[in-house]
């Protein structure tokens, strides 16, 4: 455990007043109960926190299965205003949890504080904290972050009716298409079921079976090949409470699975989080009918937005009717790193240089996520 005092060097724009404040350093597992209920409240009380993400349980689950994450507490006095959940890579640099598998990251700040994200780092024993898909409403990440991307959602806070009359109103035709596929399926292969939370343990292995074969399709690591990542996934599925529940949704024909989501879900937010289907049934478009009944259903979830997570996947932008901006970008306090960091990122989006060098780009990417997931 590491504790470092500092009065003055984070200041709470609530107060205004000079403070002084304590950040401390613990291993995810050692956490006490009243940290992990001041996470939760926190998180709660965060409108940019409310992903399932950024719940103490995924960061508990995670360390479980690692043993590189550390959470950097803020305090003042006795009351926490930020928890800042970080995976240590080597002595000094800190990545996102289950990166770049999670989807939104960053750390959970009280209402009003203003963090002082490079005293923060140095607080925490950290050079640098790369980082994917924050919150791009976390203010205090716009001078780090390189690029900004949509992460689409689906918006159920008018209900189900409303989303399809606003879908309609675009002239969307993906619900439309998506039924037509679904009777197509009954019809030629016989009734189709779904189920928005299975308890089969076997719908799991299949769905990472078929995610393995995605990923092996398209020249990617096999994300969720790694023992950690299987325990965490596991694990997380025991949760099942109103402020963090993980579930298995599963579609299938007679009794032969076709499409399966692993969602995660905090409160009203859901998050779709790992997506695959039968190659065989590609046809029908299971993963759209099954995403389909996800939406009409969400109401009886206790879901107001489903989220997607970033990417150009065509059934993203076909479902989704609302976006969270996420940025990609370093927190380094070291300065020839630091730019040597944003020279490389812009590198990689150099599109006429990917096409030219496409094989051992490939090949240097595969690397890099075997080093990165290992």
């Amino acid at each position: 455990m590491k504790s470092v005092t500092d009065p003055g060097s984070l200041l709470s724009a609530v107060e205004r007043s000079e403070l002084a404040v304590q950040t401390t350093v613990v291993g995810a597992r050692a956490l006490s109960a009243a940290d992990l209920q001041a996470w939760a409240r926190l998180q709660r009380e965060d409108p940019t926190s409310d992903s399932p993400f950024f719940r103490p349980e995924f960061a508990r689950t995670l360390a479980e299965a690692r043993c590189d994450v550390e959470v950097g507490i803020v305090r003042s006095g006795d009351q926490p205003l930020c928890f800042f959940p970080f995976q240590r890579c080597g002595a000094a640099v800190g990545r996102p949890l289950a990166a770049p598998t999670s989807d939104f990251q960053g750390p959970i700040v009280r209402a009003g504080f203003a963090l002082d994200l490079p005293r923060l780092l140095r607080d925490c024993g950290l050079n640098a904290w790369h980082f994917t898909d924050v919150v791009a409403s976390k203010r205090m990440f716009e001078p780090f972050a390189w690029s900004h991307d949509d992460s689409p959602c689906v918006d159920l806070s008018q209900g189900f009716s409303a989303y399809q009359e606003q879908r309609r109103a675009v002239g969307s035709q993906t619900w439309r298409k998506t039924m037509q596929k679904f009777r197509k399926l009954e019809r030629a292969c016989g009734p189709v079921r779904f189920e928005l939370a299975t308890p089969d343990p076997r719908v799991l292995q299949e769905l990472l079976y078929w995610k393995s074969q995605q990923c092996h399709a398209r020249g990617h690591v096999e994300l969720f090949a790694f023992d950690w990542t299987l325990q965490m996934l596991q694990r997380l599925l025991m949760f099942d409470r109103a402020e963090f529940s993980a579930r298995l949704a599963a579609m299938y024909v007679g009794n032969e699975l076709q499409a399966a989501f692993y969602c995660l879900q905090s409160h009203d937010v859901l998050h779709v989080w790992i997506i695959a289907h039968r190659l065989e049934a590609s046809r029908y478009s299971p993963g759209y009918q099954l995403l389909a009944r996800l939406i009409e259903h969400a109401g009886e979830l206790g879901v107001r937005r489903i989220d997607l997570g970033r990417g150009g996947e065509r059934f993203k932008s076909s479902f989704a009717n609302s976006a969270i901006q996420v940025a990609e970008g370093s927190v380094d306090l070291r300065p020839v790193r630091r730019q040597l960091g944003k020279a490389w990122f812009r590198l990689r989006r150099c599109e006429q240089l990917r096409n030219r060098f496409r094989v051992p780009w490939r090949w240097a990417k595969r690397l890099r996520d075997q080093l990165m997931y290992r």
